[in-house]
């Protein structure tokens, strides 16, 4: 997808900065993902990079900052596996059977904390989820209420599937919300592109970090930060 980038003015309202699902299961090289799929983690290293950035920008602009980290619990009975009699593909493996329950990303694990290179500072906020989708029985709206916020800046993991989900539903819940198009990754090109082709069509507007980063410092100008 080629990023329009348009510039919005973000300093007309309150902002947050989420961060979905930079967990070291998906991220790092002893996660389960590299481990046990042997998935290329290295390969989402820019979209980290990109993110570590936003949110030292959205810091200094007075933004909030929130995370989501999905965590299932050890015995697998909130897995999606042990839930459905229908899967998608995505927990089936290679030989269409299912994939153990959710093995990856257990809550209380090494596995479901956020990178080292993105750890929350003691002000921010941490949601963990146990779907998809950010907003469903968790206090992610309440918390985002609570705070005053209007706007959602979205990075993370996966594209086109946690990603997508959360923007969604924030959009039907009145969040307005700008996707980051490179700090969010999928493992799949062509899913990636088509969910941010599904964003700024439907669900919100699409920009580069360099577009946000631009934005956030437009921001702090004009709120004299």
């Amino acid at each position: 997808m080629k990023t329009r980038n348009v510039e919005f003015d973000l300093s007309r309202n309150n902002v947050c900065l989420l961060l979905i699902d930079m967990q070291n299961e998906f991220l790092s090289k002893d996660g389960y993902f590299a481990v046990e799929k042997n998935w290329p983690v290295d390969a989402m290293k820019p979209q980290l990079e990109n993110c570590v950035k936003l949110k030292a920008a959205a810091k200094a602009a007075g933004c909030k900052v929130m995370y989501t980290a999905t965590g299932y619990a050890k015995d697998g009975s909130d897995a999606y596996v042990n839930n459905h009699s229908i899967l998608p593909l995505i927990f089936l493996d290679s030989d269409g059977s299912p994939r153990t329950a959710d093995a990856a990303a257990i809550k209380d694990t090494w596995g479901a904390e956020i990178v080292p290179e993105l750890a929350p500072d003691p002000e921010d906020y941490v949601v963990h989820k146990q779907r998809f989708n950010a907003f469903y029985q968790t206090e992610l709206e309440m918390m985002l209420r609570c705070s005053g916020i209007k706007t959602l800046i979205v990075c993370g993991l996966i594209t086109e599937v946690c990603v997508e989900s959360t923007i969604r539903e924030a959009f039907i819940r009145d969040f307005d919300v700008i996707e980051v198009s490179d700090g969010v990754a999928s493992w799949s090109q062509k899913r990636h592109e088509a969910s941010l082709e599904n964003v700024e069509f439907s669900y919100g507007r699409v920009c580069d970090t360099e577009t946000v980063l631009k934005m956030l410092e437009a921001r702090k100008q004009k709120l004299g930060l």
